[in-house]
Protein backbone atom coordinates (compact mmCIF):
# COMPACT_ATOMS: atom_id res chain seq x y z
CA UNK A 1 0.00 0.00 0.00
CA UNK A 2 1.60 3.67 -0.91
CA UNK A 3 2.62 5.99 1.57
CA UNK A 4 -0.21 8.75 0.59
CA UNK A 5 -3.00 5.69 0.65
CA UNK A 6 -2.32 4.62 4.02
CA UNK A 7 -2.27 8.45 5.25
CA UNK A 8 -5.52 8.69 3.89
CA UNK A 9 -6.73 5.41 5.40
CA UNK A 10 -5.42 6.67 8.67
CA UNK A 11 -7.36 9.94 8.96
CA UNK A 12 -10.43 8.04 7.57
CA UNK A 13 -10.19 5.59 10.15
CA UNK A 14 -8.37 7.64 13.16
CA UNK A 15 -12.18 9.36 14.32
CA UNK A 16 -12.85 5.95 15.08
CA UNK A 17 -10.59 4.61 16.70
CA UNK A 18 -10.35 7.91 18.72
CA UNK A 19 -14.06 7.38 20.11
CA UNK A 20 -13.36 3.45 20.64
CA UNK A 21 -10.22 4.03 22.13
CA UNK A 22 -9.94 7.12 24.13
CA UNK A 23 -5.92 7.07 25.19
CA UNK A 24 -5.80 6.25 21.25
CA UNK A 25 -2.74 8.60 20.10
CA UNK A 26 -2.25 8.81 16.30
CA UNK A 27 1.38 9.16 17.32
CA UNK A 28 1.68 5.82 18.33
CA UNK A 29 0.20 4.22 15.59
CA UNK A 30 2.37 5.94 12.96
CA UNK A 31 4.97 4.38 14.64
CA UNK A 32 3.88 1.24 14.78
CA UNK A 33 3.15 1.60 11.28
CA UNK A 34 7.27 2.32 10.28
CA UNK A 35 8.11 -0.77 11.52
CA UNK A 36 9.25 -3.11 9.25
CA UNK A 37 6.68 -5.44 8.70
CA UNK A 38 7.66 -6.72 5.40
CA UNK A 39 6.13 -9.84 4.03
CA UNK A 40 8.57 -12.91 4.11
CA UNK A 41 7.86 -16.09 1.89
CA UNK A 42 4.46 -17.27 -0.07
CA UNK A 43 1.29 -15.19 0.79
CA UNK A 44 -1.13 -17.05 -1.16
CA UNK A 45 -2.91 -16.09 -3.94
CA UNK A 46 -5.76 -13.95 -4.37
CA UNK A 47 -8.60 -14.41 -2.64
CA UNK A 48 -11.58 -13.91 -5.14
CA UNK A 49 -14.67 -13.76 -3.45
CA UNK A 50 -17.22 -14.51 -6.42
CA UNK A 51 -17.39 -18.08 -6.75
CA UNK A 52 -18.33 -18.75 -2.83
CA UNK A 53 -21.11 -15.99 -2.81
CA UNK A 54 -22.66 -17.85 -6.88
CA UNK A 55 -22.69 -21.00 -4.61
CA UNK A 56 -24.29 -19.75 -1.10
CA UNK A 57 -21.30 -20.48 0.70
CA UNK A 58 -21.97 -16.59 2.65
CA UNK A 59 -20.40 -17.32 5.85
CA UNK A 60 -17.40 -19.40 4.29
CA UNK A 61 -16.42 -16.31 2.20
CA UNK A 62 -17.17 -13.93 5.62
CA UNK A 63 -14.59 -16.35 6.90
CA UNK A 64 -11.56 -16.70 4.53
CA UNK A 65 -11.78 -12.63 3.92
CA UNK A 66 -11.51 -12.00 7.22
CA UNK A 67 -8.37 -9.46 7.91
CA UNK A 68 -6.00 -10.66 10.90
CA UNK A 69 -2.94 -8.50 12.04
CA UNK A 70 -1.52 -5.52 10.20
CA UNK A 71 -1.47 -2.05 11.92
CA UNK A 72 -4.58 -1.86 13.51
CA UNK A 73 -5.68 -3.35 16.95
CA UNK A 74 -6.69 -7.07 16.43
CA UNK A 75 -10.70 -6.27 17.87
CA UNK A 76 -11.31 -3.70 14.91
CA UNK A 77 -12.57 -6.32 12.00
CA UNK A 78 -12.33 -5.79 8.56
CA UNK A 79 -12.61 -7.84 5.56
CA UNK A 80 -10.64 -7.84 2.15
CA UNK A 81 -10.61 -9.72 -1.30
CA UNK A 82 -11.67 -9.41 -4.52
CA UNK A 83 -15.17 -9.36 -6.67
CA UNK A 84 -14.92 -10.65 -10.94
CA UNK A 85 -16.28 -7.57 -12.26
CA UNK A 86 -15.81 -8.56 -16.06
CA UNK A 87 -15.07 -13.22 -15.50
CA UNK A 88 -14.26 -12.85 -19.84
CA UNK A 89 -11.52 -10.47 -19.13
CA UNK A 90 -10.24 -11.85 -15.20
CA UNK A 91 -10.81 -8.55 -14.43
CA UNK A 92 -11.60 -8.68 -10.68
CA UNK A 93 -11.99 -5.55 -7.90
CA UNK A 94 -10.28 -5.46 -4.80
CA UNK A 95 -11.99 -4.21 -1.51
CA UNK A 96 -11.47 -3.87 2.30
CA UNK A 97 -14.02 -3.26 4.46
CA UNK A 98 -14.24 -1.83 7.21
CA UNK A 99 -17.52 -2.74 9.35
CA UNK A 100 -19.17 0.83 10.97
CA UNK A 101 -18.92 0.91 14.43
CA UNK A 102 -23.01 0.35 15.84
CA UNK A 103 -23.25 2.44 19.33
CA UNK A 104 -26.31 1.79 21.23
Amino acid sequence: MAAKELCLLLLLVSPMLARRYPSFRLRQLRKELHRDDSVQGDVGEKLILTRYLKEGRIEEARNLSRVAGGPFPEDIPSYSGFFTVNSEYDSNMFFWFFPAEVTK
